[in-house]
């Protein structure tokens, strides 16, 4: 199971004849190389989680909206 893209990947050749070098294994055998839009994600959903966790929760409090914004501290 994949993304699709290793049937389409196989198989091609450049425009001299030579088959097509594949430069995300030509690398040291072991090392893992990911995709960009893998990275992507990674990311943007590290930076929602610091939101989430973080930043909103001081934010509903600074402005009253918090769970107990009827108490006062």
């Amino acid at each position: 199971m994949g993304n699709g893209n290793e049937e389409r990947s196989r198989g091609y050749t450049v425009a001299n004849g030579s088959p097509a070098k594949d430069s995300e294994n030509s690398g040291k055998p072991g090392v893992k190389h990911y995709d960009a839009d893998v990275l992507t994600k990674v990311i943007v959903y590290a930076g929602i989680a610091v939101l989430a966790a973080e930043v909103l929760p001081i934010m509903f409090n600074v402005l009253g909206w918090g769970v107990k914004s009827w108490v006062e501290v």
